[in-house]
């Protein structure tokens, strides 16, 4: 579901992100978004805004393809929000700006610039 108000959310937290105003915690995927699937989840991104935590992550998961043909990979973008337990409250997937939110949170937390900036200075 991507309706006006989740993507200016989602707009609203890259800005943040992209400023160092918002700090995001990069960990493996927690057992209950994993156990009894065969969902891809590589890692997860969390932070807490405004008093609300909220949980980002890219999802792959293997389709088995029609009668005699292949099975074939598709990727979501989830946004979920997580109670104080760390519980799942409600998610959505596939949000617009979600993957380009992700792909920020990657790049600096992983500090890529300055990874950039040491090899072009080799």
């Amino acid at each position: 579901m991507s309706t006006p108000k989740l993507t200016r959310l989602v707009a609203k937290l890259d800005r943040e992100t992209i400023v160092r105003n918002l700090e995001w915690v990069t960990e493996p995927p927690p057992a209950d978004l994993t156990r009894g699937s065969d969902d891809v989840i590589s890692q997860v991104h969390e932070t807490t805004y405004g008093g609300v935590k909220l949980r980002v992550f890219q999802k792959r998961t293997l389709n088995p393809g029609p009668e005699f043909e292949t099975s074939y990979w598709t990727t979501d973008f989830v946004l979920q929000f997580i109670d104080d337990n760390g519980a799942v409250e409600w998610e959505t997937e596939n949000v617009t700006g979600l993957d380009d939110l992700i792909e920020t949170i990657r790049f600096k937390t992983n500090k890529i610039a300055k990874k950039i900036d040491a090899i072009l200075a080799a």
